[in-house]
């Protein structure tokens, strides 16, 4: 699922534009009637795909609702270990311990948010969209989680192309 690319057109994008080119083999793999990706193509990627596809989706569901938003939105990427276990490995490596500390939090508060839930017979945004006021901390602690990802995401951003044009071999094939 490399993109095809000439080395001359790779090497002129900006950071932006390399994120998005080097998603887009992915994206067009996903079926957008799914609620989800299939693990089945997920182990097809290479790591600095899964990792790009993952950032990519967060950025993208990063709207008016912060943090809360994700936790709404994608919770089939919060149920599974695996998908976790890659950002964390791959963000560290690109980014450094604090990026990735970031992941941790939110995973902690996350599973936390969700015990209290489920305690309670709901799902996070049923739960929490009624009941936020009533736990401040956690509110406390999403809001400064939401401070974290205004400076962290266009940092992210940057390392991860970086990373893309050190090991373009992870994510494209030269067009001749």
């Amino acid at each position: 699922m490399l993109v095809t690319i000439q080395k001359h057109v790779f090497e002129t994008l900006d950071d932006e534009r390399l994120l998005i080119v080097c998603n887009e083999p992915i994206a067009h793999q996903v079926d957008k009637k799914m609620v989800r990706i299939s693990t089945d193509i997920f182990y097809t990627l290479t790591e600095g795909q899964r990792s790009l596809f993952l950032f990519q989706t967060f950025d993208r569901h990063l709207g008016q609702h912060g943090v809360y938003g994700w936790f709404c939105h994608l919770e089939y990427l919060f149920a599974h270990g695996p998908f976790w276990n890659v950002v964390d490995v791959y963000i560290r490596r690109v980014a450094g311990k604090e990026a990735s500390a970031f992941f941790i939090q939110l995973r902690a508060l996350r599973d936390k948010m969700t015990e209290l839930a489920q305690r309670n017979g709901r799902k996070i945004c049923d739960y929490f969209g009624e009941h936020m006021a009533d736990y401040p901390d956690l509110q406390r602690e999403m809001e400064e989680l939401d401070q974290v990802v205004i400076t962290l995401f266009p940092e992210l951003r940057s390392a991860i192309a970086r990373d893309i044009r050190k090991h373009p071999e992870q994510f494209v094939m030269w067009h001749h």
